[in-house]
């Protein structure tokens, strides 16, 4: 199934794994989520009170603003911590699943902890892992090894294989010694953790000052800016977007209700 021309601006994949690029949307299917294990808690017989963190957490998770939104990330997420500051990324101290948590017996926590997380086997996934599915349908596992078996396919048909060595090759021309897609956000983490790197191994690494962390962005332009160019100017952004839509194709031809979901 082709996917549908998205509103958004996503990509085939983007589509397949329900992920929007807007901060906002994303924090929608968050609530729809917690929705979804307090309902699934319920019919287990426990009470659990949805609980979504401030929609900044879920900005690493859209549209950078910046780049690969690497150094956003870390003047998110990584710096409050080095600076001693809680961290974003931790439980809301007045979660009160936890609090309720807390009061429960050894046994009655056994088997909310099973209601919640399940016990690791297929047919007792826990709630946590039926809402994602529910939301996300291509997390399900045999969506999952569906996905992993196609994307190698498509990693190895010819048309690829030669523009994405012609993406290489436009890189190396820039200076970017990359060989696969990813690999211009490992020269950009990279970048970052040589900055945070202690001249003494034992300490623990510092705040980047100002000046090492708008280095670090521009440094994480400049290698975005080059990506897109080589993608253009190679053939490489049309056939990744090839390859996302056969992957797209062939994965709802098998689960049809997740073309349903996100065309």
């Amino acid at each position: 199934m082709e996917p549908a021309p998205d509103a958004g601006g996503r990509s085939a994949l983007q589509q397949l794994l329900n992920q929007p690029d807007d901060p906002a949307e994303v924090l929608a299917l968050e609530i729809e989520r917690e929705e979804a294990v307090a309902a699934c808690m319920a019919v287990r017989g426990w009470d659990y009170t949805p609980v979504v963190p401030p929609d900044r957490l879920f900005r690493s998770a859209a549209a950078p603003a910046t780049g690969y939104g690497i150094a956003d990330g870390y003047e998110a997420f990584e710096a409050p911590v080095l600076r001693g500051e809680p961290s974003p990324l931790a439980p809301p101290a007045d979660d009160p699943n936890l609090a309720a948590f807390r009061e429960l017996g050894d046994a009655e926590a056994e088997a909310y902890e099973r209601a919640l997380n399940g016990s690791g086997t297929p047919t007792d996934p826990g709630c946590l892992s039926e809402a994602r599915s529910a939301i996300y349908p291509a997390t399900r596992p045999e969506v999952s090894q569906l996905l992993a078996e196609l994307l190698v396919e498509e990693e190895g048909r010819r048309s690829y294989v030669d523009a994405l060595s012609s993406w290489a090759d436009c890189m190396r021309g820039r200076g970017y010694e990359v060989a696969e897609p990813v690999d211009p956000l490992v020269l950009v983490q990279g970048r970052k953790d040589e900055l945070l790197r202690s001249a003494d191994e034992d300490d623990p690494p510092t705040p980047l000052t100002d000046g090492e962390l708008q280095g670090l962005r521009d440094f994480e332009v400049a290698v975005f800016d080059a990506d897109q160019a080589c993608r253009d100017e190679s053939g490489f952004a049309e056939a990744a977007d090839v390859f996302e839509r056969n992957v797209h194709a062939a994965v709802t031809q098998e689960f049809p209700e997740l073309g349903e979901s996100t065309g």
